[in-house]
């Protein structure tokens, strides 16, 4: 970085914030307080939605999502990655009237899937969604070949060995688009997609590009985490394939606005969840 990019990004910054900046390295920016600092950092993105969730801050976050994006007659909602059915039968509880299809490739997963599906009444679709049609590999781990697949199913086995240090095996899968799921299936318009697919979320949306540019959906809530180095994905991709989007994190208690996409502050590859919701949606007050 030269010194004038540093000039000028210092010349933004308040007064006051440099001040308390340039006192704060003098007396913690030594080797000592290493630790500290790094515990400091980890407890800052924890507060601010990143990393491992505890069960009831996503539950709170996610209800009030739900409640205020699937209550109207009929929406059509999209769980990609459904794994065993929780969140489609999540959506079901806020929306009895809506049309929901549970997309879980994994063969082994699929039957729990189907029991769910049976007993909360969506539709389980056992094929995966990508930026293409046909087939390809999904890859779990090996211990669990035969038995129930796991979270992790993927379409990298970097993500199985690389980030879980298990062996992987690998099973052939089909997928599909949204654009050609939409049409098959003659969909109109899709209220919400979500997206929980191991490092595969962008292309997932690259399949979607018709509907994206058309106005056909509302609302996107995806992952992005560790995996995405494992895929090569960085957070501004998304911003380029969803245009006309407004993006948030999901927090405690509902959604902050992130704001225009920053290096600094966007690509960390920690595990978050993120909401971008199509201009001009109206959804009820208390989420934002």
């Amino acid at each position: 970085m030269s010194n004038g990019q540093q000039t000028g990004r210092a010349a933004n910054t308040p007064l006051p914030l440099r001040a308390l900046v340039r006192i704060y390295v003098a007396l913690f920016g030594r080797r000592a307080f290493y630790r500290w600092n790094l515990g400091l950092a980890r407890l800052a993105l924890y507060g601010m939605g990143f990393g491992s969730p505890t069960g009831s801050r996503i539950s709170v976050a996610e209800e009030r999502l739900l409640k205020n994006l699937v209550a109207s007659d009929a929406p059509c909602v999209l769980d990609v990655g459904a794994y065993v059915g929780e969140y489609a039968a999540r959506v079901r509880r806020f929306c009895p009237g809506a049309k929901i299809w549970a997309f879980e490739p994994n063969p082994a997963t699929f039957t729990q899937l189907q029991k769910a599906a049976r007993r909360d009444g969506f539709t389980a679709v056992n094929v995966g969604l990508s930026d293409r049609s046909g087939l390809t590999q999904l890859y779990d781990y090996a211990s669990l070949a035969g038995n129930s697949g796991s979270v992790h199913a993927t379409l990298y086995p970097g993500v199985i060995d690389g980030i879980y240090h298990r062996e992987p095996a690998d099973v052939r899968v089909e997928v599909t688009t949204i654009d050609a799921f939409m049409e098959s299936e003659r969909v109109t318009h899709l209220r919400l997609v979500k997206i929980d697919a191991e490092g595969h979320e962008l292309a997932i949306l690259r399949g979607a590009k018709r509907a994206i540019a058309s106005g056909k959906v509302d609302v996107v809530q995806f992952e992005f985490n560790e995996m995405n180095v494992i895929s090569r994905v960085f957070f501004r991709d998304f911003y380029e394939v969803l245009p006309g989007f407004t993006f948030y994190r999901m927090v405690t208690d509902g959604l902050v606005h992130i704001g225009r996409y920053r290096p600094r502050t966007h690509e960390i590859f920690s595990l978050q969840n993120i909401v971008a919701i199509r201009d001009g949606v109206n959804f009820g007050p208390g989420l934002i």
